[in-house]
C-alpha cells in the first residue's frame, strides 16, 4: 500500500514536471512566434534618412520613445524603432516587425523592469497617433509620449538595474540579454 501511495506521488511528481516543461515551451514559441525571441534589430535597408529635427538626441535609424501611461506610476514604457512613431501609425504586424518595433518596460526610466523574463515585447498595433497632443494608442494602450534621447537609451541598456535601488523578481535583461546586445550595437551604429 505504502509503495504504491509512493509510486502516485514520483507520477504525479513527473506529470507536473512535463506539464512545466510543455508550457514553457508552449511560452518560447509563442514569443518566437511574436518576435520576443531572438528579434534581430532592423536590417540596414530598413534604415531611413536623416530628418531634421527629429527629436532630442535621436538619429537616423533608431527612434525612441517614452511611453507615459498616467494609470500606471512609476513605470514607463519605451518604444524602439527603425522608423519614427507617425511611419508606425497604422502599420501592419509585418511592418512593425520589419521595423524592429520593441517594447521595454522601464522604473522611472531608470532600470529595466523585466517580470516575465521576456524583457523585449513586439509592437503588433500602432494606433490614434495625436501628434499635437503627444498621445498614441500601442497595443490597445493609451499613451503620452515623448523623445527618448539615444545616449540615454544606450545607458539604460548597458546599465539595465539603474541607480534606484528596488526589489526584483528578475534579473532586468533576463531572458533578452542577446537582443540587447543587438539593440546596443544598432544603437551604436546609428551614431556613426
Amino acid at each position: 500500500m505504502l509503495q504504491l501511495q509512493l509510486a502516485r506521488r514520483r507520477l504525479a511528481a513527473t506529470t507536473i514536471a512535463s506539464r512545466r516543461r510543455v508550457a514553457g515551451l508552449g511560452l518560447f514559441l509563442a514569443a518566437l512566434a511574436l518576435g520576443c525571441v531572438g528579434t534581430p534589430g532592423p536590417p540596414a535597408q530598413a534604415t531611413p534618412a536623416p530628418r531634421a529635427g527629429d527629436g532630442q538626441g535621436t538619429t537616423a535609424g533608431v527612434y525612441g520613445y517614452w511611453l507615459d501611461d498616467a494609470h500606471v506610476a512609476g513605470y514607463v514604457d519605451l518604444i524602439l524603432s527603425s522608423r519614427p512613431l507617425d511611419a508606425l501609425s497604422g502599420a501592419g504586424p509585418a511592418e512593425l516587425a520589419a521595423a524592429g518595433a520593441v517594447l521595454l518596460t522601464t522604473y522611472r526610466k531608470d532600470s529595466v523592469w523585466n517580470q516575465d523574463g521576456h524583457p523585449f515585447r513586439p509592437v503588433a498595433r500602432v494606433e490614434a497617433l495625436d501628434p499635437a497632443g503627444r498621445t498614441v494608442r500601442i497595443n490597445g494602450q493609451d499613451y503620452h509620449y515623448s523623445e527618448a534621447a539615444r545616449a540615454r537609451v544606450l545607458d539604460l541598456l548597458r546599465h539595465p538595474r539603474g541607480t534606484i535601488p528596488i526589489a526584483r523578481i528578475r534579473l532586468p535583461l533576463e531572458g533578452g540579454e542577446a537582443q540587447a546586445a543587438r539593440l546596443i550595437q544598432w544603437l551604436e551604429g546609428a551614431a556613426e
